[in-house]
Protein backbone atom coordinates (compact mmCIF):
# COMPACT_ATOMS: atom_id res chain seq x y z
CA UNK A 1 0.00 0.00 0.00
CA UNK A 2 1.02 3.25 -0.88
CA UNK A 3 0.55 6.58 1.47
CA UNK A 4 1.21 9.74 -0.04
CA UNK A 5 2.30 12.38 2.19
CA UNK A 6 3.81 16.00 0.94
CA UNK A 7 4.00 15.16 -2.48
CA UNK A 8 6.12 11.62 -1.97
CA UNK A 9 5.45 8.08 -1.64
CA UNK A 10 6.59 5.26 1.22
CA UNK A 11 5.91 2.04 1.58
CA UNK A 12 4.25 1.16 5.05
CA UNK A 13 6.78 -0.71 5.99
CA UNK A 14 9.63 2.27 5.78
CA UNK A 15 7.70 5.37 6.97
CA UNK A 16 9.57 8.13 7.97
CA UNK A 17 10.03 9.64 11.00
CA UNK A 18 7.52 12.72 12.05
CA UNK A 19 8.68 15.66 11.32
CA UNK A 20 8.74 18.39 14.32
CA UNK A 21 7.69 21.42 14.04
CA UNK A 22 9.77 24.49 13.22
CA UNK A 23 9.93 26.67 16.40
CA UNK A 24 7.72 30.15 16.13
CA UNK A 25 9.63 32.89 14.99
CA UNK A 26 10.25 35.28 17.72
CA UNK A 27 8.17 38.31 18.05
CA UNK A 28 8.90 42.17 18.35
CA UNK A 29 8.31 41.90 22.19
CA UNK A 30 11.32 38.93 22.64
CA UNK A 31 8.43 36.31 23.05
CA UNK A 32 6.00 33.86 20.87
CA UNK A 33 1.91 32.80 21.04
CA UNK A 34 3.72 30.29 23.31
CA UNK A 35 5.99 32.15 25.10
CA UNK A 36 6.61 31.41 28.76
CA UNK A 37 4.27 33.12 32.03
CA UNK A 38 6.50 35.79 32.62
CA UNK A 39 7.46 37.55 29.13
CA UNK A 40 6.58 40.31 28.07
CA UNK A 41 3.66 40.62 25.10
CA UNK A 42 3.09 43.41 23.14
CA UNK A 43 -0.43 42.98 22.92
CA UNK A 44 -0.75 43.18 26.44
CA UNK A 45 -2.95 46.16 27.23
CA UNK A 46 -1.99 48.12 30.74
CA UNK A 47 -4.74 46.78 33.29
CA UNK A 48 -5.69 43.77 31.16
CA UNK A 49 -6.01 41.01 33.83
CA UNK A 50 -6.16 38.54 31.31
CA UNK A 51 -2.34 38.80 30.93
CA UNK A 52 -0.54 36.71 32.40
CA UNK A 53 2.89 38.67 32.11
CA UNK A 54 4.09 42.03 33.35
CA UNK A 55 2.78 44.91 30.98
CA UNK A 56 4.55 48.48 31.36
CA UNK A 57 0.87 50.08 32.88
CA UNK A 58 -1.22 47.59 34.76
CA UNK A 59 0.24 44.79 36.24
CA UNK A 60 2.90 43.93 38.15
CA UNK A 61 6.27 40.98 37.43
CA UNK A 62 4.68 37.68 37.92
CA UNK A 63 1.11 39.14 37.06
CA UNK A 64 -1.44 40.63 39.07
CA UNK A 65 -3.08 44.07 38.73
CA UNK A 66 -1.25 46.56 39.84
CA UNK A 67 -3.83 48.21 42.54
CA UNK A 68 -4.61 45.84 45.80
CA UNK A 69 -7.30 44.85 47.46
CA UNK A 70 -9.69 48.14 48.63
CA UNK A 71 -8.78 50.19 46.16
CA UNK A 72 -10.46 52.31 43.91
CA UNK A 73 -10.89 52.63 39.97
CA UNK A 74 -8.25 55.45 40.27
CA UNK A 75 -5.94 53.33 42.61
CA UNK A 76 -6.23 55.38 45.94
CA UNK A 77 -7.33 54.62 48.78
CA UNK A 78 -11.35 55.09 49.78
CA UNK A 79 -12.41 57.08 52.07
CA UNK A 80 -12.70 55.63 55.68
CA UNK A 81 -16.39 56.38 57.33
CA UNK A 82 -16.37 58.66 59.64
CA UNK A 83 -16.03 57.70 63.32
CA UNK A 84 -19.37 58.13 65.64
CA UNK A 85 -19.09 60.99 67.97
CA UNK A 86 -21.74 61.27 70.44
CA UNK A 87 -23.24 65.02 71.10
CA UNK A 88 -21.86 66.57 74.51
CA UNK A 89 -24.44 68.80 77.01
CA UNK A 90 -22.83 72.57 77.31
CA UNK A 91 -23.09 73.96 81.08
CA UNK A 92 -21.89 77.45 81.15
CA UNK A 93 -21.96 78.30 84.96
CA UNK A 94 -21.47 81.30 86.14
CA UNK A 95 -19.22 80.92 89.02
CA UNK A 96 -18.62 84.25 91.31
CA UNK A 97 -18.69 83.18 94.73
CA UNK A 98 -21.87 82.16 96.70
CA UNK A 99 -23.86 82.54 93.15
CA UNK A 100 -25.19 78.81 93.78
CA UNK A 101 -25.30 78.21 90.37
CA UNK A 102 -22.29 75.66 90.58
CA UNK A 103 -24.98 73.28 92.73
CA UNK A 104 -27.47 73.86 90.52
CA UNK A 105 -25.36 72.76 87.52
CA UNK A 106 -24.46 69.16 89.44
CA UNK A 107 -28.04 68.52 90.50
CA UNK A 108 -29.34 68.95 86.66
CA UNK A 109 -26.46 67.41 85.41
CA UNK A 110 -27.34 64.13 87.80
CA UNK A 111 -31.03 63.86 87.62
CA UNK A 112 -31.61 65.40 83.70
CA UNK A 113 -27.98 64.12 81.77
CA UNK A 114 -26.77 61.04 84.15
CA UNK A 115 -24.80 58.48 82.15
CA UNK A 116 -24.48 61.70 79.31
CA UNK A 117 -20.95 63.59 78.52
CA UNK A 118 -21.79 66.74 80.09
CA UNK A 119 -19.31 69.82 79.57
CA UNK A 120 -18.71 72.41 82.28
CA UNK A 121 -17.93 75.76 81.90
CA UNK A 122 -17.07 78.18 84.43
CA UNK A 123 -16.57 82.25 84.14
CA UNK A 124 -17.08 85.38 86.00
CA UNK A 125 -16.38 88.10 83.18
CA UNK A 126 -17.88 88.36 79.67
CA UNK A 127 -14.81 88.10 77.37
CA UNK A 128 -14.38 84.53 79.51
CA UNK A 129 -17.73 83.88 78.57
CA UNK A 130 -17.58 84.72 74.56
CA UNK A 131 -14.46 82.77 74.32
CA UNK A 132 -15.95 79.74 75.90
CA UNK A 133 -18.76 79.96 73.17
CA UNK A 134 -17.27 80.87 70.49
CA UNK A 135 -14.41 77.59 70.94
CA UNK A 136 -17.24 75.25 70.77
CA UNK A 137 -17.79 75.98 66.95
CA UNK A 138 -17.91 72.65 65.16
CA UNK A 139 -18.46 70.89 67.99
CA UNK A 140 -21.26 68.69 67.72
CA UNK A 141 -23.81 70.03 70.85
CA UNK A 142 -27.33 68.17 72.45
CA UNK A 143 -27.97 70.93 74.78
CA UNK A 144 -27.09 74.00 76.23
CA UNK A 145 -27.82 75.20 79.51
CA UNK A 146 -27.27 78.85 80.70
CA UNK A 147 -27.11 79.17 84.93
CA UNK A 148 -26.39 83.42 84.70
CA UNK A 149 -27.27 86.20 86.20
CA UNK A 150 -29.89 88.41 84.34
CA UNK A 151 -32.78 91.17 83.54
CA UNK A 152 -35.44 92.16 80.92
CA UNK A 153 -32.54 92.87 78.20
CA UNK A 154 -29.41 91.56 79.82
CA UNK A 155 -27.38 89.45 81.16
CA UNK A 156 -25.06 90.32 84.73
CA UNK A 157 -21.24 89.34 85.21
CA UNK A 158 -18.77 90.04 87.33
CA UNK A 159 -19.22 94.04 87.69
CA UNK A 160 -20.25 93.98 84.00
CA UNK A 161 -23.50 93.73 82.22
CA UNK A 162 -24.12 92.09 78.67
CA UNK A 163 -26.42 93.76 76.00
CA UNK A 164 -28.17 93.27 72.75
CA UNK A 165 -25.83 94.73 70.96
CA UNK A 166 -22.39 92.67 73.06
CA UNK A 167 -23.94 89.36 71.03
CA UNK A 168 -22.81 90.32 67.80
CA UNK A 169 -19.20 89.01 69.70
CA UNK A 170 -21.08 85.02 69.65
CA UNK A 171 -20.87 83.39 66.89
CA UNK A 172 -23.35 80.91 65.68
CA UNK A 173 -23.51 77.73 67.21
CA UNK A 174 -25.79 74.34 66.10
CA UNK A 175 -26.98 72.05 68.58
CA UNK A 176 -28.90 68.74 68.26
CA UNK A 177 -31.35 69.30 71.22
CA UNK A 178 -32.30 73.20 72.93
CA UNK A 179 -30.91 75.51 75.15
CA UNK A 180 -32.59 76.29 78.82
CA UNK A 181 -31.85 80.26 80.13
CA UNK A 182 -32.03 79.58 83.43
CA UNK A 183 -31.62 83.22 84.05
CA UNK A 184 -34.07 85.96 86.00
CA UNK A 185 -36.24 87.12 83.10
CA UNK A 186 -34.27 85.93 80.68
CA UNK A 187 -37.79 85.89 78.39
CA UNK A 188 -39.01 89.26 79.22
CA UNK A 189 -39.04 91.78 76.23
CA UNK A 190 -37.07 94.86 76.41
CA UNK A 191 -37.08 97.16 73.91
CA UNK A 192 -39.24 94.56 71.63
CA UNK A 193 -37.17 91.72 71.41
CA UNK A 194 -35.39 89.38 74.48
CA UNK A 195 -32.29 87.75 75.70
CA UNK A 196 -33.63 84.01 74.56
CA UNK A 197 -34.41 85.36 70.74
CA UNK A 198 -30.98 86.68 70.46
CA UNK A 199 -29.17 82.93 71.81
CA UNK A 200 -32.16 81.03 69.64
CA UNK A 201 -30.67 83.33 66.45
CA UNK A 202 -27.58 82.18 67.19
CA UNK A 203 -28.79 78.83 67.75
CA UNK A 204 -30.28 78.77 64.01
CA UNK A 205 -33.75 78.91 65.33
CA UNK A 206 -33.57 76.03 67.77
CA UNK A 207 -35.84 76.66 70.90
CA UNK A 208 -34.60 78.25 74.05
CA UNK A 209 -36.66 78.12 77.12
CA UNK A 210 -36.65 80.93 79.48
CA UNK A 211 -39.16 82.61 82.10
CA UNK A 212 -40.88 85.73 81.29
CA UNK A 213 -41.61 88.29 83.91
CA UNK A 214 -40.07 86.56 86.69
CA UNK A 215 -37.23 85.67 88.50
CA UNK A 216 -35.43 82.18 88.42
CA UNK A 217 -35.50 80.31 91.72
CA UNK A 218 -33.70 76.94 92.59
CA UNK A 219 -34.51 76.78 96.82
CA UNK A 220 -37.74 76.75 97.68
CA UNK A 221 -39.60 75.22 101.13
CA UNK A 222 -41.50 73.10 98.04
CA UNK A 223 -38.39 71.30 96.88
CA UNK A 224 -36.32 71.39 100.28
CA UNK A 225 -34.01 68.27 98.71
CA UNK A 226 -34.56 69.40 95.01
CA UNK A 227 -33.13 71.92 92.89
CA UNK A 228 -35.82 72.62 89.90
CA UNK A 229 -35.72 75.95 88.66
CA UNK A 230 -38.75 78.01 89.77
CA UNK A 231 -40.49 81.17 89.25
CA UNK A 232 -42.77 82.54 91.72
CA UNK A 233 -43.92 86.03 90.75
CA UNK A 234 -47.59 86.58 90.15
CA UNK A 235 -47.84 86.86 86.16
CA UNK A 236 -44.85 85.13 85.68
CA UNK A 237 -44.57 81.80 83.35
CA UNK A 238 -41.98 79.73 81.16
CA UNK A 239 -42.28 80.10 77.66
CA UNK A 240 -40.20 78.58 74.55
CA UNK A 241 -38.74 81.04 72.06
CA UNK A 242 -37.57 80.78 68.35
CA UNK A 243 -36.32 83.06 65.94
CA UNK A 244 -36.16 82.21 62.24
CA UNK A 245 -35.49 83.57 59.40
CA UNK A 246 -36.10 87.05 61.15
CA UNK A 247 -39.27 85.98 62.72
CA UNK A 248 -39.79 85.92 66.69
CA UNK A 249 -42.58 83.56 68.21
CA UNK A 250 -42.79 82.49 71.98
CA UNK A 251 -45.36 79.44 73.23
CA UNK A 252 -46.07 79.46 76.76
CA UNK A 253 -45.57 76.88 78.71
CA UNK A 254 -46.55 77.52 82.26
CA UNK A 255 -49.69 80.33 82.51
CA UNK A 256 -49.44 81.10 86.69
CA UNK A 257 -46.58 81.51 89.07
CA UNK A 258 -46.02 79.87 92.82
CA UNK A 259 -44.99 76.75 93.45
CA UNK A 260 -46.64 75.57 89.75
CA UNK A 261 -44.31 78.12 88.05
CA UNK A 262 -41.66 74.85 88.25
CA UNK A 263 -40.11 74.59 84.88
CA UNK A 264 -41.31 72.14 83.26
CA UNK A 265 -37.99 69.41 82.82
CA UNK A 266 -38.57 66.76 81.59
CA UNK A 267 -40.91 67.07 79.14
Amino acid sequence: MVVYENNAYHTPEKMPEPQKPKPPEPTASGGGANSNPGSVSSTSKPGNANSTGMSSGGLKPGGGQTHGFGLGETGNLPELPKPYIPPINVFFVYNKIDSGFKEQADYMAEKKYRDQINEFIYFTKIHEFVNEWNSLVDTRINDILLFLHGGAGKLYFDKEEMQYDDFSQLKELSIDGRAYLLACNGGTEYEGTTIAWKFSELLHGKRVRAVVDGKVYYRDWYQLFKRWPLTKEEGAYWADFYYVRGLTSRRKLQLEGGFYGKMPWPE
